[in-house]
């Protein structure tokens, strides 16, 4: 419930702009020729102007993004979900009152709020749910909030079509208001995640209550405790952001899943574009009608794929599901180029590989690429540089995002389907090959553990004076510490 109510924004509020762009595009030429516009806008200007409004989104999620450690590790992550979901809630209130009142820059504005919103949450949550989650089932639960990032995809590509909201704008974007509270509500009696409140704010008890509540009130507290502070190691020493990326930069055994994160989201660069513009694409082989029930069938795909997902992230391990993933992600833009060009040569009923090939994708992407690619780096960092790292990961990935959303739609219109060769092919093949030579197996392992094997990789001397030892962890007991110094003892 939490993460159908978290994700709802982001989810819905990208999707439902691929059907019913006809409906946006009738709304802005109504509002350009009251404004004095003969004729309204032509069909350069709203390519360009559609494609802002579309993209805004990447321009506000890089910001979102920009501020996760910030808001993160000064507020916590509770409060840093609660805070972006009430600026959410607001600003999905906007975009109903932009369509009511026929102002199209108040939607723009409202759209940009959002996603800095979707792009504080969108972390934040991945970061929450790994920190107050058992190892065993920290991919799963992971793994379930992208299922329902998906599952708000779905309700947004089907509410867009004109045999339902498409054509009433004013309900279309007034649907997310109602989960806006709702996330408001689920939020409130969470507690904060145990490895926050012990390593940040040094609070055992409150560590203590987080781990009754998180994990069950019979579980081995100690135990947890003792694992958490495992990723104690130099917790106490504060940097700035910005010296914190030129650290993470400079630092191979960050560096490296930073670089991991990156690539591996390059591998998914194409599902914005697709959720976006699917349908526009479409109709160059199939009429409108047809075009929206085959995205709507693409991204019911990309949900129900995530289903058994939940069954296969928890059976494989992390590295071959996503390399081999990647492959078939990357192989759906080769069909799509082949039944394209087809479909223009030998008549559109080759078009219809078109539609299996973005099937192919959404069954990739919701099977484990997308999910996975979003919280691996989260998993190869300890507690201090997670936040961070996870945060440039995903600004990184969001800045090249925006410039290549932003492109996709006037690339295909001046060069077709070939487009998707320089977008989308080529950049997979480097990144998979990246992949291939960098990526450790994470399933099932403890954070620290994984850290030691990357410290050992690049060859970093720290790890080596710890590596048989135990001096990066505290020692626990099922005693409560009463003071400060205690909690901060360390065994050699």
């Amino acid at each position: 419930m939490l993460g159908i109510c978290i994700n709802f924004p982001e989810g819905y509020s990208n999707t439902y702009p691929n059907t019913s762009y006809l409906s946006f595009k009738l709304f802005l030429n109504e509002t350009a020729i009251e404004r004095g516009y003969e004729g309204g806008l032509s069909e350069e200007s709203y390519t360009w102007i559609w494609s802002a409004i579309l993209n805004v989104w990447h321009l506000g999620f890089l910001f979102g993004n920009l501020l996760i450690p910030v808001i993160t590790e000064k507020f916590g992550r509770k409060n840093a979900l609660l805070y972006a979901c009430s600026t959410s809630l607001c600003s999905s209130i906007l975009s109903c009152i932009s369509i009511i009142f026929e102002i199209p820059e108040l939607y723009f504005v409202a759209r940009g709020a959002i996603s800095v919103a979707g792009g504080i949450t969108f972390g934040t949550l991945i970061l929450f749910l790994q920190e107050t989650t058992p190892t065993h089932l920290r991919g799963v639960s992971s793994f379930l909030a992208e299922v329902t990032f998906l599952l708000c995809t779905v309700v947004g590509m089907g509410a867009g079509m004109d045999r339902f909201f498409g054509k009433n704008l004013v309900v279309l974007t007034a649907i997310a208001i109602l989960p806006g509270f709702i996330c408001l509500f689920a939020i409130l009696p969470l507690h904060e995640t145990p490895k926050y409140l012990l390593l940040v704010k040094n609070n055992l008890e409150a560590a203590k209550a987080s781990i009754g509540f998180y994990y069950g009130l019979n579980t081995d507290k100690a135990e947890v405790l003792n694992e958490i502070a495992k990723e104690a190691l130099d917790q106490d020493e504060k940097f700035s952001f910005f010296g914190g990326v030129k650290f993470v930069l400079s630092e191979a055994y960050l560096r490296t899943p930073y670089l991991i994160g990156v690539a591996s989201l390059q591998l998914v660069m194409g599902l914005f574009p697709m959720i976006y513009l699917s349908t526009e694409f479409l109709e160059e082989m199939f009429d409108s009608e047809t075009a929206q029930l085959a995205s709507f069938g693409f991204i019911l795909c990309q949900f129900l794929s995530g289903i058994p997902g939940t069954y296969v992230v928890s059976r494989f391990g992390r590295r071959p599901l996503l390399l081999l993933l990647g492959v078939l992600n990357m192989f759906s833009f080769v069909l799509y180029v082949f039944f394209d060009k087809m479909s223009f040569h030998y008549g559109h009923i080759w078009g219809n590989g078109c539609i299996v090939a973005l099937c192919i994708f959404g069954i990739s992407y919701g099977l484990g690429l997308g999910p996975i690619s979003c919280f691996i780096t989260s998993e190869l960092v300890v507690q201090k540089y997670r936040s961070l790292v996870q945060s440039m990961m995903f600004v990184s990935n969001t800045f090249v995002s925006l410039i290549v959303s932003y492109l996709t739609l006037p690339a295909y219109n001046h060069f077709g389907c070939f487009s998707f060769v320089f977008l989308f092919i080529i950049p997979s093949i480097f990144s998979l090959f990246y992949l291939y030579r960098n990526l450790p197996e994470t399933k099932d392992r403890e954070i620290h553990e994984i850290v030691r094997e990357l410290k050992e990789r690049v060859g970093c001397c720290e790890i080596r004076a710890h590596s048989h030892s135990t001096s990066s962890a505290y020692i626990l007991s099922d005693d409560p510490l009463t003071s400060q110094d205690e909690k901060s003892k360390f065994i050699i």
